[in-house]
């Protein structure tokens, strides 16, 4: 009509050759329109760098990836919880699988990192996209895989602008489906655990798994024992014996009769083992 207003784009290449380099060359093999399934194998091994969640001392993370397909089908995945950490720092050492539609019109895998608290809801601490359409285009061109090199993903959250919230080390393999299903790899860490094997007796992953049992958590245990050693109960009892102390620590002694009065000792021992918070 005339107008010089945008209403597409075209992608195409073309080469300008004489006869005898023409002869000479194979013509070159143009992908399908039809969409095709490729695998991406993303590998979540560490955090860091991760500042808590205001008012707290340490973070308890999880790490959530997300893709939408052109057909509304979501993929959300989530690694475990790497409870009580103290600097920032969380291992997963968790491998997640998402089939992808390519071509696809939003070819993303978007990684948020939340505090899961074991009371309440998440809190989000950071987030990322993972823009993969030039690395799924080229693993389906030349139909074998891709690999996307181990590196640190840096985290944004809307709540502070213009600030780094942290790293997520990670690094991702794409398959054409016929591949992976050849090759199968397990999620998280189930077998068949390969290609990389991640390590589920990581000192650092243990020691981080229990809830109750982190650094983290032993470190307020000990506080709170030292405060209810120096001080008295503030709070009333339950009514089946149980007593919350300072707001925090729950004595669990049936038997334990120190509402209001100095804590006994039997209730400080228990802090640790027999408390809840």
């Amino acid at each position: 009509d005339g107008s010089f207003i945008p209403t597409g784009r075209l992608k195409m290449w073309v080469e300008i050759l004489d006869e005898s380099e023409a002869m000479g060359r194979p013509e070159p093999v143009l992908p399908s329109a039809n969409k095709e399934i490729i695998q991406a194998r993303l590998v979540v091994w560490k955090t860091k760098g991760v500042p808590p969640p205001e008012d707290e001392e340490a973070s308890h993370q999880i790490v959530g990836g997300f893709h939408r397909s052109d057909s509304n089908v979501e993929i959300d995945v989530f690694t475990d919880t790497h409870y009580g950490s103290l600097d920032g720092t969380a291992t997963f050492n968790w491998r997640m699988l998402f089939d992808m539609e390519v071509p696809c019109h939003d070819p993303v895998i978007k990684l948020q990192l939340y505090h899961n608290p074991l009371l309440g809801q998440k809190v989000p601490l950071g987030e990322a996209t993972l823009d993969l359409v030039h690395d799924t285009l080229r693993c389906r061109r030349i139909r074998r895989a891709v690999e996307l090199p181990r590196g640190q993903i840096p985290l944004s959250n809307p709540a502070y602008p213009g600030q780094c919230r942290g790293f997520i080390d990670c690094q991702m393999k794409l398959l054409p489906i016929e591949e992976a299903s050849a090759m199968p790899v397990g999620s998280g860490r189930d077998t068949p655990n390969k290609d990389p094997y991640l390590d589920p007796e990581d000192a650092h992953l243990r020691e981080h798994r229990s809830a109750l049992g982190n650094t983290a958590f032993g470190r307020r245990a000990k506080e709170l024992g030292e405060s209810l050693m120096k001080g008295k109960c503030t709070s009333e009892g339950d009514g089946e014996g149980g007593l919350r102390c300072q707001g925090h620590v729950l004595c669990v002694d049936a038997d334990c009769h120190c509402r209001g009065d100095s804590v006994p000792h039997h209730c400080i021992e228990n802090v640790g083992n027999n408390i809840m918070v």
